[in-house]
C-alpha cells in the first residue's frame, strides 16, 4: 500500500524533548532538512496554543512509559505555516521513538493506525486535548473521560531535567525497509544492559539472524504488515543471544513502518503469572 511520505524522529526524554535524530523524509513533509532540526527543543516547533496540551502528553508518555500511543497535532513547516501530523510514539527508556504521518482521517492508513495503537489523542482547533480511541473501546462518554484522566495522570516528575524513577529496560532498532533481510542500521546502547550483547556485534546484520528460527515466520509476517500498511504491529519472539550455545531470550516488541525504515522497540517478555 503506497501512502504519503512519513518520517522518523527520535527525541530525548527530558522536559524540553530535544530532537536527537530525524530521517530524510522530513523534508518532503515539513520542508526541513534533518540538520535543521537535530538538537532543537521540539516545543519551539509547535503551534503556541497547542503547547500546553502537547507538554501534558509528553509528560504522560515519559512518566508512564507508554509503549504505543498516538497524537494528532500541528507541526511547523519550514515555510512558516503549520502542517497537521499524526504521530505514533514509542517510549524507549532514554528516548521517544516516533513515526510521523501526514494527517488524513479519510485514508486507510489513518484508520489502520487507529486500530493498532493503545490510545489516540487529537487536538481541537482551540488546542484542547481529546481522547478519540483506546485499546479497550469504551462506549460510554463517561468511560472515555475516565480513561483520559487515567492516561494523563502522573505521579512523577523530572528532577533537573532527569528522569529519576526506575524505568523498564527497553532498546530500539531501526531497520532497512528496502532490504528483504531487514538489516539493522541503528541499535540503542541499552541492548547491552538488557541482552548482554554489544551494539557493534549486531549492527548491519539481518533482524532475522536475531530471531529464533521457529519464530521467523510470525516476525516476518508482522514486519511485512508494518512495512506495507504503515501501521504498528506487536510481536513476541525469542531473541538469539548465542546461536552456538542455543542461548535465547523471549522478548516483546512493537514495530512501526515509515517511508525511511521500520522502528522496533523491544523489552524483555513478562513472565507468566500464576494465580
Amino acid at each position: 500500500m503506497q501512502g504519503s511520505p512519513s518520517f522518523i524522529v527520535v527525541y530525548d526524554n527530558t522536559q524540553q524533548c530535544k530532537l536527537k535524530y530525524v530521517s530524510e523524509s522530513v523534508s518532503e513533509v515539513l520542508g526541513w532538512e534533518p540538520i535543521d532540526l537535530v538538537g532543537k527543543p521540539v516545543f519551539t516547533l509547535f503551534d503556541p496554543k497547542e503547547i500546553p496540551s502537547l507538554h501534558q502528553i509528553h509528560t504522560s508518555n515519559v512518566m508512564n512509559e507508554k509503549l504505543c500511543s498516538m497524537i494528532s497535532y500541528r507541526y511547523l513547516h519550514k515555510n512558516g505555516h503549520f502542517c497537521k501530523i499524526q504521530t505514533i510514539v514509542h517510549y524507549c527508556f532514554a528516548d521517544l521513538v516516533t513515526v510521523n504521518y501526514v494527517y488524513d482521517p479519510n485514508s486507510i492508513g489513518y484508520k489502520q493506525r487507529m486500530n493498532s495503537v493503545d490510545e489516540a489523542f487529537e487536538l481541537t482547533d482551540d488546542g484542547e486535548l481529546q481522547l478519540i480511541s483506546t485499546g479497550s473501546f469504551p462506549w460510554r462518554p463517561k468511560d472515555m473521560q475516565d480513561s483520559m484522566k487515567r492516561s494523563l495522570m502522573v505521579s512523577r516528575n523530572w528532577d533537573k531535567d532527569q528522569v529519576t524513577h526506575k524505568q523498564e529496560p527497553r532498546f530500539f532498532i531501526l531497520l532497512n525497509r528496502y532490504s528483504e533481510l531487514l538489516n539493522i542500521v541503528h541499535i540503542s546502547d541499552t541492548v547491552g544492559e538488557i541482552l548482554g550483547v554489544l551494539p557493534n556485534n549486531i549492527l548491519g546484520k539481518s533482524l532475522y539472524e536475531m530471531v529464533y528460527p521457529n519464530d521467523r515466520a510470525v516476525v516476518e509476517a508482522q514486519c511485512n504488515s508494518a512495512k506495507s500498511h504503515y501501521v504498528t504491529c506487536r510481536i513476541r519472539f525469542d531473541w538469539v543471544i548465542d546461536q552456538e550455545n542455543q542461548l535465547r531470550q523471549p522478548v516483546d516488541s512493537v514495530v512501526s513502518g515509515a517511508t525511511d525504515g521500520l522502528v522496533m522497540v523491544i523489552r524483555l517478555a513478562q513472565k507468566p503469572v500464576q494465580l
